[in-house]
């Protein structure tokens, strides 16, 4: 008893139907616009990201407390990583 395998159709479309397939300058295109939209998600986190380490730098320079620089300090190191990490995730 042998199983056939099938070969996944979403990679090959039926040769007969044209409108399945795109040409290189298509290809190019949607290319060009998924790397454009790729950067601008990743922009739009990292935006929310420095502005909340900007209040937290401000708010380490007007604090006088090592206890809450301490704290400040660790969430800047929290919010250093989260942009790492989404800089590794949509490059």
């Amino acid at each position: 008893m042998s199983v056939e395998l099938l070969e996944n159709a979403i990679h090959r479309p039926c040769p007969d139907m044209t409108c399945y397939s795109l040409n290189s300058e298509q290809k190019s295109k949607g290319l060009e616009r998924l790397a454009k939209v790729k950067a601008q998600l990743k922009e739009d986190q990292l935006v929310n990201l420095r502005q909340e380490r900007q209040q937290l730098q401000s708010a380490y320079a007007k604090t006088d407390s090592p206890r809450e620089q301490s704290r400040i300090t660790r969430l800047i190191n929290i919010i250093d990583a989260k942009a790492i990490r989404i800089s590794e995730r949509w490059s």
